[in-house]
């Protein structure tokens, strides 16, 4: 008769509290409470027992196509890090499915990057992460890229003028109108960005610029997708220039503020070898 061979555990870890006596009771994967994994010099991980046949490396990169199993472990790991976020003083994420193999090699990281792991809690203590998503109006899109080049505007007034000559400069507008929109749109994206940038006061390292957003509202178009690390506190400042440069600068587009969230863009730990 085959022996059955005991389940291999290790530890899902999420993220980072410092100086953190206790947690909030949060459940994590498989029924199993979170919990400090491993403490070194006031920084703990923070994380839950899983099985390695399900969250094993290998494991993981081969349920990586699989499109459910992949939402309902993100849903869970980044509602769990919004809940740490919101409940301790101060708390970093993890990217998702950072597993070790055991407590061992989790406090062998944080001995090995005390001194990283403190500098970036001094870097974003009191930080969130905010999303800008902005899109334009069609209509406004067109009207802007015409005043921005003298070819667009010959070739409109010809196509108005009637007469043979209308229909194929009609054709010919129409045309470069789409080609220029094409190319002006990174570069409005690029000034808002920096706009933004400025009105908030943030260097380099605080502005990031996400994947191309989808055209998912009818009658507009998709112009930038930001991220930005701010104060906790700028919440309603942050809102009130969305709602500035919808006015001002768009003229009646789309502006989505999405936070604050913990500052998932702005570090650069976790997914660590099991």
């Amino acid at each position: 008769m085959r022996a059955m061979t005991a389940i291999e555990q290790g530890y899902y870890v999420f993220g980072l509290v410092l100086g953190q006596s206790s947690l909030p009771q949060l459940t994590g994967f498989e029924g199993k409470f979170l919990e400090v994994v491993a403490e070194v010099g006031g920084i703990g991980a923070v994380g839950c027992a899983v099985s390695l046949d399900e969250f094993g490396q290998d494991e993981v990169a081969r349920r990586m196509s699989d499109i459910d199993w992949v939402s309902q472990v993100a849903t869970r790991h980044y509602g769990l890090c919004e809940q740490l976020y919101q409940q301790t003083e101060n708390f970093l994420p993890f990217r998702l499915c950072t597993v070790f193999s055991g407590s061992e090699p989790v406090e062998q990281l944080l001995k090995e990057r005390q001194v990283e792991l403190t500098t970036e809690f001094e870097r974003l203590g009191g930080k969130a992460e905010f999303g800008l998503k902005i899109w334009g109006r069609e209509e406004w899109l067109s009207y802007y890229t015409i005043t921005q080049d003298a070819h667009l505007q010959a070739l409109q007034t010809t196509a108005n003028q009637g007469g043979g000559k209308a229909f194929f400069a009609r054709k010919q507008f129409e045309q470069a109108l789409s080609e220029a929109k094409k190319r002006l749109l990174p570069q409005l994206g690029r000034r808002l960005a920096l706009a933004i940038s400025k009105a908030m006061s943030l260097n380099v390292s605080e502005v990031k610029v996400l994947g191309q957003l989808a055209n998912s509202h009818e009658g507009y178009v998709a112009v930038i997708n930001l991220s930005l690390l701010l104060e906790k506190t700028q919440a309603d400042q942050l809102q009130k220039l969305a709602e500035r440069l919808d006015r001002e600068a768009l003229e009646g587009g789309l502006i989505e503020v999405i936070g604050p969230l913990p500052p998932y863009s702005f570090i650069s730990l976790g997914q660590e070898a099991v």
